[in-house]
């Protein structure tokens, strides 16, 4: 579902980058878990929280899970030496049988001075983590990747001109 790719993104704050459908088949699913997977590149690839400041996890408008990003939020992968990944827990929302719930992970990022490429997708063949309403787990993959191209904010000129008409 969207956030589809965006190789024009030009605001710092709330950036929608991946979104993941769950449908519930035989009975009722908790999503608990996700461990995302972010490659930034700038001349070389760096650690995402050079960029990124702040992760939300929302169902909707309503937020699931927030995590403040510092310097050692994301581990670095260890089959690639161009990405990292964080887990993301405590999401915990509830997708009734026979329904689907979208939930959008999206980046808060700090002011950048050059453009960032980043590709985000779930790490590993058991990124995802759901439980069943009989407490059974069940992990799964995701293949799909998002690219997004952060860009420097631009300025903007207003122009105000005096006009002698007089308004009552």
């Amino acid at each position: 579902p969207t956030p589809t790719n965006n190789t024009n993104i030009q605001t710092s704050s709330d950036v929608a980058v991946y979104g993941i459908e769950f449908k519930a088949k035989q009975s009722d699913i908790s999503v608990e878990r996700i461990n995302l997977e972010v490659s930034v590149y700038n001349a070389g690839y760096e650690n995402p929280s050079t960029l990124i400041n702040k992760i939300t996890v929302r169902e909707g408008s309503t937020i699931l899970t927030t995590i403040p990003v510092n310097s050692s939020t994301f581990s670095k992968s260890s089959s690639t030496s161009n990405s990292y990944y964080v887990q993301i827990t405590g999401i915990s929302t509830k997708v009734a049988r026979d329904t689907t719930k979208t939930i959008t992970i999206s980046f808060d990022t700090n002011s950048i001075d050059t453009s960032r490429t980043v590709t985000v997708g779930v790490f590993g063949s058991q990124g995802i983590r759901t439980v069943d309403g009989r407490g059974i787990s069940s992990y799964n993959a995701l293949t799909d990747v998002r690219t997004h191209t952060f860009n420097k904010p631009g300025n903007s000129n207003l122009l105000v001109k005096a006009d002698a008409t007089t308004i009552y």
